[in-house]
């Protein structure tokens, strides 16, 4: 998502809403341009921490992924409902 996107899209929220997203802040790792330009608007948010492709899961996290991984494989197997099954449009 781009910056602008990513501001138009807090635009269209309530303004409660927006208020707490943006009083909360945000983590960013992924920019449209790399690295982001000296001066950008997100680099004066003291509410947005900033990583150049750092983010990484906690191992808590892997064993999480096996585990929904391992639901998903057992019911498809199983011929059950498929958990977190998203439709293609």
């Amino acid at each position: 998502m781009k910056v602008k996107e990513l501001i138009q899209a807090l635009q269209q929220l309530p303004d409660q809403d927006a208020t707490v997203v943006i009083s909360h802040g945000a983590g960013l790792d992924v920019f449209d341009k790399e690295p982001l330009p000296s001066g950008h608007p997100l680099t004066k948010m003291s509410n947005v921490v900033l990583t150049s492709h750092l983010g990484w899961p906690t191992d808590e996290m892997y064993s999480q992924f096996a585990d929904a991984a391992a639901d998903i494989l057992l019911a498809y197997a199983d011929g059950k409902e498929v958990p977190h099954f998203v439709a293609a449009h």
